[in-house]
């Protein structure tokens, strides 16, 4: 049997012309009846040419009605989706710090975010699963996903609505939350068992973007409220903090499970590449990340390669004159007993690559020290296993330069990468 080619296929597998194949196959089928009805009806009162021509003039009718509803269905989404770009660059106060960091790295936070809904957040997921059904002798009847704000995690949100959080242990916690919620998973009001709980609103305005999917539902994200911050689009405080507070106290009743994904402004790693201090500012966010990750029992932080700054002091970032003013803040993350921590970042391999160095010694020091703060996800020892981590922004080094170094202050300060 002949292979259809690769290019009818999107990354999942799928068939990606499978809508226009069931309006065809419907069409020609309901033609089909048109002709049966016409000679039940008819009998042979009506030529068999002209039974053959109204069958495929309805057929055809039918085709152009439900292939016009496709295309509107289509253009609405986009159009949607234009319109809330469109609403997000121009409209009240459209240029704000969210705006000048969406511009930075875009590509690459992309990619990670795809690496971390397809493959990298299930595996952690999985992995925190198994220890706890060791360490409890029980499975967890649930998993509760926090997501930071900010734009590097703003495009993970439209990959959770189109293609949802592959399980492995999906059905055993499905079974477990019946057995909680006392009802059927197919009642209306049940409660999905893996909920997402965010305090980016920028993230949520992306999943409303998307066009809805049934794996994954808007029951199933939170938007976690408290004061929002308008020019970082997110919402931290007194309210957020209540809130992590109570999905912890939740977790811990009902033996779920909680994994943050956080994300930070910079995150030093210090001279020896094994230390993990996330850099925050803003009203609030700073304690946004620490109470999530007081809740966890597993942490991702997910950078680029070039927000990675080889110093483990926070007085190094805030003596840059353009920093002075506004200060960071620093939080350190380290494993403890039931709750480790994870790095996800991209790589550069090719020799062209401007942080192709800083790339290097990451991947050296995973295998020379075992003691650090961090697990590097997407490899084994030193060698890349996700290959799609491995991203080259492409062009001569000069060229490269600016994509991998957004900052104009950070040129002055290239020691904090290794080069």
């Amino acid at each position: 049997m002949p292979k259809l080619p690769d290019e009818m296929f999107d990354e999942q597998g799928r068939f990606k012309f499978l809508g226009e194949a069931i309006i065809s196959l419907g069409s020609a089928a309901f033609g089909a009846i048109v002709g049966a009805i016409l000679i039940v009806v008819v009998g042979e009162g009506i030529a068999a040419f002209e039974r053959s021509v109204i069958s495929l003039l309805s057929a055809i009718l039918l085709f152009l009605i439900l292939f016009m509803f496709k295309i509107k269905r289509d253009l609405t989404w986009k159009v949607d989706k234009i319109s809330g770009e469109v609403l997000r660059v121009l409209g009240p106060q459209s240029w704000t710090q969210f705006q000048t960091r969406a511009t930075h790295f875009a590509i690459e936070k992309q990619i990670l975010c795809d690496r971390l809904v397809f493959k990298h957040l299930p595996d952690v997921i999985k992995s925190c699963y198994l220890d706890f059904k060791a360490r409890e002798g029980t499975a967890p009847s649930g998993v509760d996903i926090i997501i930071d704000s900010g734009t590097t995690l703003t495009p993970c949100f439209s990959g959770l609505k189109r293609h949802g959080i592959s399980l492995e242990y999906r059905q055993e916690l499905l079974l477990a939350q019946e057995k909680i919620q006392k009802c059927p998973r197919t009642d209306p009001d049940f409660v999905d068992p893996v909920i997402v709980h965010t305090n980016s609103m920028s993230g949520v305005a992306e999943f409303n973007l998307g066009a809805p999917t049934s794996l994954m539902k808007e029951t199933s994200l939170v938007l976690i409220g408290g004061n929002p911050l308008g020019r970082y689009r997110a919402t931290t405080g007194g309210v957020s903090l209540k809130y992590l507070s109570a999905v912890k106290k939740t977790a811990e009743l009902e033996g779920r499970l909680v994994v943050s994904v956080l994300t930070a402004n910079w995150i030093l790693i210090g001279g020896g590449y094994d230390e993990m201090h996330l850099c925050a500012r803003g009203r609030g966010h700073l304690g946004f990340k620490k109470k999530a990750a007081e809740s966890s029992n597993a942490i991702i932080l997910v950078s680029p390669l070039g927000k990675l700054l080889k110093t483990s002091s926070v007085n190094t970032l805030n003596d840059v004159p353009v920093i002075k003013d506004n200060p960071y803040k620093v939080l350190r993350l380290q494993p403890e007993q039931e709750r480790d921590v994870y790095l996800l970042t991209s790589f550069r391999t090719s020799q062209s690559e401007f942080l192709r160095y800083h790339s290097k010694y990451i991947l050296q020091q995973n295998v020379e020290k075992q003691d650090k703060d961090y697990e590097l996800l997407g490899v084994k020892g030193a060698a890349i296993e996700d290959e799609e981590l491995q991203y080259s922004p492409g062009g001569d080094l000069t060229v490269n330069r600016k994509v991998e170094v957004p900052h104009p202050w950070l040129d002055e300060y290239l020691y904090l990468l290794s080069k």
